[in-house]
């Protein structure tokens, strides 16, 4: 049984905030799929070892009086992440094990906009579902669905290094069982008008196939049965 991590460990980093940078790229997978499919995923390839685990919306609001943006969180179940999608647009989450983590927010993170970093940078799972591009080649089009985790990092000031093992673990068992359910190669349209067949980076699972047949538009087009 993996150790779960103290309250306060979280908390110190996102007091330190700007002490702290991603190490080079993080690591993320790209994919196409149906929301009920994301739903039926989540429960499915997160490991239970860490179970169990809670997910994080993040909501940009405005101050009437400045103007300026603060950041909300909003603490929910990994079961109520689709349908805080379809009632209120937001389609960028955090996972998190409760095992492992303890998030706890206070009023000086939302004011300073450092929640999404302190996400980044404890480890959490990025989960990115169901957006809608505005960009006028692709606007209405859904983009790619994604997780992605920062799974190591440095403290700038003193040269320390630390990397998220139990979270990459979670991501590595997230990004295999998501792996296994993409079933068709996409084609993706450049500016300059060419289209090339991607078969390894943005896949497509079998619903999200089925719904791009019945009219509804992705970023990329659906392609071709992959064999395994």
């Amino acid at each position: 049984m993996p150790e779960s991590s103290e309250p306060s460990e979280f908390l110190s980093l996102a007091r330190d905030v700007d002490a702290w940078v991603r190490i080079g790229h993080g690591r993320e997978l790209q994919f196409f799929c149906s929301d009920r499919e994301i739903e039926e995923w989540l429960p499915r390839f997160l490991p239970g070892v860490y179970s169990p685990f809670g997910a994080i919306a993040v909501f940009h609001n405005q101050l009437l009086e400045s103007k300026a943006f603060f950041q909300e969180p909003c603490l929910l179940e990994i079961n109520d992440i689709v349908s805080m999608l379809q009632e209120r647009g937001c389609s960028s989450f955090w996972l998190y094990s409760r095992l492992l983590s303890k998030p706890i927010f206070s009023q000086g993170d939302m004011e300073s906009n450092a929640v999404e970093k302190i996400c980044n940078l404890a480890g959490f799972i990025r989960l990115r579902h169901g957006a809608v591009l505005s960009a006028p080649r692709v606007a209405g089009k859904k983009d790619s669905s994604r997780i992605a985790i920062a799974h190591q990092i440095m403290n700038i000031q003193t040269g320390e290094t630390h990397f998220h093992k139990q979270y990459y673990e979670v991501f590595k068992a997230l990004q295999k069982g998501i792996r296994g359910e993409m079933k068709y190669s996409t084609f993706q349209e450049f500016d300059d008008g060419s289209v090339r067949e991607d078969r390894r980076v943005q896949l497509m699972s079998q619903e999200a196939f089925l719904q791009a047949q019945r009219g509804i538009l992705f970023r990329n087009r659906p392609g071709n049965l992959l064999r395994r």
